[in-house]
Parts: C-alpha cells; sequence; structure tokens
C-alpha cells in the first residue's frame, strides 16, 4: 500500500456548486476500477470525480511514491528522503482550494483551483462576501460565508506542512483528556447505525470495553467474530473505534505468510497499526487490531495447510501479550492490543447444518444463509482445523446472523447509515429535494439483496442503481421539490416521479 493521495472537506455552494479543502495527505491503496481510496487503516474514500458527493471524505490527486520520486529525481536526486518528496508535493496541493462546478460539457464535476492569496482579501471574520471567477469568457460567482474559514483554512494547510516536513511525533494528542463513554452510551451508538446483530454488538463492545478499562493484562481478552459476509462484523469495530477513538488496523488474513516466506509478514500488521495511530507507539499499542478472514487460514488443503497454519502460529506470539521486535531495534508492547478475528466459517456452518439434520432425520440441507439459529462453538472451529492452542487465546465466540428480507427492509428504513437515509440527506442538502419512497420500494430492494446473497453490502449499490437517472436529472439543474420511488423505480430505474 504506498500509493497517495489528499482528503478534502466538501462545502456546499449554491447552484451546484461546492468548495473542496485539502485537509490531510492519507496513504493506502488506489482501486481505480471503483474509484475509491482504501487507507492502511481499512477507512474507504469516495474519489471526488466519479465518486458519491454525498460521502463525507474524499480524496483527489492519488499517486505513487516511486511515481513521485521520478518526478522529482532532478532537483533530489536518487537519494531524495521520501518526506521531502512528500513535502514538496503536498506544498502544491494545499496552495489552493478547488471549486467544483456543473460542467455540461462534460456531464459531471469540472474544477477551477483557487489560489488562498487570491481569497484573503475577500474574506474578513464574521462577514460573508463573494468572488468572481473568468471561465470561458464568463464570470462565475460564488458567495463565500465565514463558516468556510478560508483564511484559517490557509493557516491549517501550512501548519499541516510544517508537520509532514518536520516529521513531527503526534503523541502530544494523546495526552489530551478523553472524554469518558459509558457501555450504554456505546451500545447505543453502534446499534443506532447497526441494526439486527444486537448479541454481535453485546459481546464485542464489552470485552473491547473491558480491554480498555483493566489496566491487569490477564483481564484482558481477544475475540472471534463468525458470520457471513455483509452482517456488519467489521462496521460494528470501526464505529466502536471511531467513538473511543482508538487507532483501528484491519488486516487480510490471506495476504499473510510464514516468517521466511514469500509475502507479508504478520508483524508488518504491528507496523499498520502504528501507522493508524500517526505513528504514536502508545497509542498504537492500546489499539484494535482486526484480522479478516481466519478462516482461509483455517481451511487450507494438503501442501497448504500446513503452510497456512505456520501464519496461525506467527500471530500466537502476537497474541501472547509480550513485546515483539517488529522492526530494526523496534518494539511493540502487545500486552493491551485487543486482537479481533474474523472469518465466515462456511464449512464449520454447513458441517453442524449437516450434523443437525442428520440427527433429526432430514437428508436435505437449506440454504447455510438461512440458518440463523446455528452458533458454533470453541469445539466447532477447533474440528474445523484451528489449532486448540491458537484457540486458547481467544477468551469470547460471537456470531453474526444472515439477514432475512424483514431485517434488510428494517436496515433501510432505521439504520442511521443507511444508504437510503444518506441519499435523503444528499438530496436536501444538494438539491433542497424531498426524496420519498413508498413501501414497495424497500421491500423490493431487500428481495434483490437477498437474491445476490451478500445480505447488507448489496443495499448501497442498488439504491445508487435505482437512482442513477434521477440524480442526473437533478445535477443537471431540474428543480422540483419532491422525489418520489416506488417498487418500479428499482425494476427500471426511469420511472420515478418529480413533482
Amino acid at each position: 500500500m504506498n500509493d497517495i493521495a489528499f482528503s478534502f472537506r466538501k462545502v456546499n455552494l449554491e447552484d451546484f456548486k461546492y468548495v473542496f479543502k485539502p485537509v490531510d495527505v492519507i496513504m493506502g491503496k488506489y482501486i481505480k476500477e471503483e474509484n475509491i481510496f482504501l487507507t492502511q487503516s481499512g477507512f474507504c474514500y469516495e474519489y471526488i470525480v466519479g465518486g458519491c458527493l454525498d460521502a463525507d471524505d474524499l480524496f483527489g490527486y492519488p499517486t505513487t511514491i516511486s511515481n513521485l520520486k521520478k518526478e522529482y529525481s532532478e532537483k533530489y536526486g536518487k537519494a531524495a528522503r521520501t518526506s521531502d518528496i512528500l513535502y514538496e508535493y503536498a506544498s502544491e496541493i494545499f496552495r489552493y482550494l478547488y471549486l467544483g462546478y456543473y460542467d455540461t460539457k462534460i456531464s459531471g464535476l469540472n474544477f477551477i483551483r483557487i489560489p488562498f492569496s487570491s481569497i484573503d482579501k475577500f474574506i474578513e471574520k464574521n462577514t460573508s462576501s463573494s468572488i468572481d471567477f473568468k471561465l470561458d469568457d464568463k464570470f462565475i460567482n460564488i458567495k463565500v460565508d465565514s463558516d468556510l474559514k478560508l483564511a484559517d483554512a490557509k493557516e491549517d494547510a501550512d501548519l499541516k506542512l510544517a508537520d509532514e516536513k518536520s516529521n513531527v511525533n503526534k503523541s502530544s494528542n494523546s495526552k489530551k483528556q478523553k472524554k469518558i463513554v459509558l457501555l450504554k452510551d456505546l451500545r447505543e451508538e453502534v446499534l443506532s447505525k447497526i441494526v439486527g446483530q444486537d448479541n454481535a454488538v453485546n459481546d464485542i463492545t464489552r470485552t473491547i470495553m473491558i480491554n480498555q478499562t483493566s489496566k491487569n493484562p490477564k483481564n484482558k481478552q481477544h475475540i472471534l467474530v463468525v458470520g457471513p459476509t455483509g452482517t456488519g462484523k467489521t462496521e460494528i469495530v470501526k464505529i466502536i473505534c471511531q467513538k473511543l477513538e482508538l487507532p483501528y488496523f484491519e488486516a487480510d488474513a490471506t495476504a499473510y505468510t510464514k516468517e521466511g516466506y514469500v509475502g507479508k509478514s504478520v508483524y508488518s500488521m504491528l507496523e499498520g497499526l502504528l501507522y493508524a495511530a500517526d505513528n504514536n507507539i502508545e497509542k498504537a499499542q492500546n489499539g484494535i487490531l482486526v484480522i479478516d478472514e481466519i478462516d482461509k487460514k483455517i481451511y487450507g488443503q494438503n501442501e497448504d495447510n500446513e503452510f497456512s497454519k505456520g501464519v496461525l502460529y506467527g500471530l500466537l506470539k502476537i497474541m501472547d501479550r509480550g513485546k515483539i521486535e517488529f522492526k530494526d531495534n523496534e518494539y511493540f508492547d502487545t500486552s493491551n492490543l485487543t486482537i479481533i478475528l474474523m472469518g465466515a466459517f462456511e464449512n464449520s456452518y454447513h458441517s453442524k447444518l449437516k450434523e443437525n439434520n442428520n440427527a433429526i432425520g432430514f437428508n436435505d440441507s437449506k440454504s447455510i444463509l438461512n440458518q440463523r439459529d446455528i452458533v458454533l462453538t470453541k469445539d466447532d472451529i477447533i474440528k474445523s482445523g484451528m489449532p486448540s492452542e491458537f484457540l486458547g487465546r481467544i477468551g469470547n465466540i460471537t456470531s453474526t446472523t444472515a439477514f432475512s428480507e424483514s431485517d434488510l427492509v428494517n436496515i433501510l428504513n432505521n439504520s442511521d447509515i443507511s444508504a437510503l437515509k444518506l441519499q435523503k440527506e444528499y438530496f436536501k442538502e444538494a438539491f433542497g429535494v424531498k426524496l420519498t419512497n413508498t413501501r414497495d420500494y424497500v421491500e423490493e430492494i431487500a428481495k434483490k439483496a437477498i437474491k445476490a446473497k451478500t445480505n447488507a453490502r448489496e443495499l448501497r449499490p442498488l439504491i445508487n442503481e435505482s437512482l442513477k437517472f434521477a440524480t442526473d436529472e437533478f445535477l443537471m439543474g431540474r428543480k422540483a421539490k419532491t422525489l418520489k420511488l416506488t417498487k418500479e423505480t428499482v425494476l427500471d430505474p426511469k420511472k420515478y416521479y418529480i413533482k
């Protein structure tokens, strides 16, 4: 993950114009096919161009460090330090704000770069003003509210660059007094967003809170979360980490190998967590390490089996709560680290389903997605091939369950991060339009998601697909008060009702 980009804060103006303020340098992986930027800590940013403008976090200018070294090789030579190159590149980006406006010629956003120096003279504290920009021999006027704090933004950018240049350790941030969060408040926060997984939410919040409040490492627990894809396993942890202000790193177990083999070492997970903690070792050592797809290392077959188990044994040292040398002369104390293992464990579910059916005299089995009452125990996991000494480090096993159609309807209607609710907020904010839907609209979306067999993961793509033609119409300047979606809209996105 050596791609870099810049995160932007979006401020809505009138007449389909936006101001994008660069706020940070981010590192991770640019996934071109999906127009997203995935950070090392697992956070996903939408692309400004071609992405979703209702996203809270956007990014732009993706490139790689190797490309930047080539670009600045003449100035710095082959021995260029990465920090110097990043400073040079970032200083150019942070000199500007970016005005995005809808351009009918390209049927999308176009941009004007606005130097901070040309804005300062227009901004006075606690006042509103406007700025004229020349575009295609025409002047564009935008209103700039004092809430935008453009002058302050320049100062923020200068400070950001100074930090990047001097490589200042941000450990001072950890000394700020943390707000005390009670378990009740934490659960309410998670359950307002994650619908239908109450047992898993209760178990995961309890485990993390015990680990964060106990001073004795012997009282701390690791946890295994099993359940089908798209049931909210990683989302639960992300919300908790955000609420508790904990660093978080998600690793895919399939990308890691035994020490000495080609591939990622398990100890590089600790480096990822340290990066997520802004290189603050104290914060990282109290953070959350999520290892997903752990079941894929258990189900290795034949010659791959011992190789996969080698990764599990490599993880034992991290789980044993001690000091680990993970870089040259650098040690990571895992005594206070919370490790959360995750996986679908479909083979284990199918094995238990088969046992249950044989026990009661049935020969045929229903889809595993419909078996909501099956709970895996430690014995079930050991039967699947996980070493018992590895499972012995896990204090708790909890499960997320597959969603029924009514569950998905409930998510769409009631979750605070429902894709439908987010679209309603976007249409209200961007166009002043009240987006409504009929009951059969969400029911049809839920039916399609069930057929896709990816649980809640399919809801957002289906919502976006149903709205694509209506969104185009409003971005092209259509004025209206309401937009209504029905079952017909899901079946044919061109069928929606504007009033």
